[in-house]
């Protein structure tokens, strides 16, 4: 079976789908898929080069990136509508990820023309928090082009029961399955010591903190974050000392709000900005952090979540988070983005150490058996395997669609 995953961006800072797609794609070669993948880089890009080209990086699977021109977040690109042109024809499948975006508005033209069937993994963009956020420019979009692109998709996949909730009420009726992110378990096995962290960030050797990973977004509901944090160091006994970092890009230009909020709740000695985290610095920063708190209005499916569980880090999250699992099995906290709540919960965890390290052993346990990459990856063939014989016989599929 010859599939091709068509991403936005490859660039780690462009949130989620950038890291997981390589990631699914990886573990499908592995199972045995002749697998490509197809994305757009920006101008300012250091990988670019040329306006386009075909690499085999770590994740062992071969890919093509073009050359975007405009905006990265809604750019076009003709390398990539020349390279798809001749090239969508020659698979079985076409895995589209995102909307919103160039890529997927041709991928799924062209899979029409040439009669190839495609799928569409929204990746949390159709969340009503996500739908409303900057929908002046959305909602035309949407009516004009990616309705008709999920309303044409040969299936539509869900990373949680939630999402399919949300095609549905859409009137997206179209066959739906659900997986959800995953990790490999071996990235986990030996997470790096603090002195990694430490030697990149000596401002907080020998400091307790609580981590934030992810992109600086309203989404992510970091003026909640904030003020929790502030009704914590003033009120909580031992937390007086306590450090909160945010770690992760700023690609809309929310950092600045966010400094106005510090500066109002009296914490400039208490936050710390790091910018985007990778690698071994990532690892060390969820090994050592007391939490990993995200309290976000809007969500897909979180792969920091995910991450900072496989690394033994109790998590906090709000329900948009989309994560009851790690709740119910006793590795995390779910709760509502609201100061006052999240403040109390931070509170009850950071003085009852024994039962932060309880709940890191049980997210860890969680996410590595029943969230791992190899096993989404098998089932996902199985959902490509229905589509291209007419079947809905894997057990991904809601409902029996």
């Amino acid at each position: 079976m010859r599939v091709l995953h068509i991403v936005p961006s490859l660039r780690p800072q462009f949130g989620g789908p950038s890291t997981l797609v390589p990631q699914i794609a990886r573990w499908q070669r592995k199972a045995g898929l002749d697998v490509r993948l197809a994305a757009l880089y920006g101008s300012s890009s250091e990988a670019v080069g040329p306006a386009s080209a075909s690499r085999e990086p770590v994740w062992e699977v071969p890919y093509h990136f073009f050359r975007c021109r405009g905006p990265e977040e809604y750019g076009w690109s003709w390398g990539l509508t020349a390279w798809l042109w001749r090239n969508a024809r020659e698979v079985d499948l076409l895995h589209l990820h995102g909307l919103f975006s160039y890529p997927t508005l041709l991928g799924s033209r062209l899979a029409r023309y040439f009669h190839r069937p495609y799928i569409v993994s929204p990746h949390g963009m159709l969340d009503p928090w996500a739908l409303a956020w900057k929908a002046w420019k959305k909602r035309p979009y949407f009516k004009l082009f990616d309705h008709r692109t999920l309303k044409r998709a040969a299936a539509l996949h869900a990373l949680t029961a939630a999402e399919g909730r949300q095609f549905a009420a859409l009137g997206l009726q179209r066959p739906t399955f659900v997986l959800p992110n995953g990790i490999d378990p071996d990235d986990y096995r030996s997470v790096p010591p603090r002195a990694v962290l430490d030697a990149r960030y000596p401002e907080l050797r020998g400091k307790r903190y609580l981590l934030f990973l992810g992109r600086l977004h309203p989404k992510k509901g970091l003026d909640v974050l904030l003020e929790a944090f502030g009704m914590l160091v003033r009120r909580v006994a031992g937390c007086s000392d306590l450090l909160l970092v945010l770690a992760g890009p700023d690609n809309v230009g929310y950092r600045a709000a966010l400094e106005l909020a510090v500066a109002r709740y009296e914490l400039s000695q208490h936050v710390r900005f790091t910018g985007l985290l990778e690698g071994e610095e990532k690892l060390s920063a969820l090994g050592a952090a007391e939490l990993f708190v995200l309290p976000s209005h809007s969500e897909g499916f979180s792969m920091a979540a995910l991450e900072a569980a496989a690394c033994g880090c109790p998590v906090v999250l709000s329900p948009a988070c989309n994560f009851p699992e790690i709740e119910a099995a006793g590795g995390g906290v779910i709760v509502e983005p609201r100061g006052e709540a999240l403040a109390r919960a931070l509170g009850a965890l950071l003085t009852d150490p024994v039962r932060r390290r309880d709940m890191g052993r049980r997210g860890q346990a969680l996410v590595r058996e029943k969230l791992n990459w190899e096993s989404i990856a098998a089932r996902m063939i199985a959902v490509y395997e229905d589509i291209l014989r007419g079947d809905r016989l894997a057990p991904a599929w809601i409902n029996g669609h």
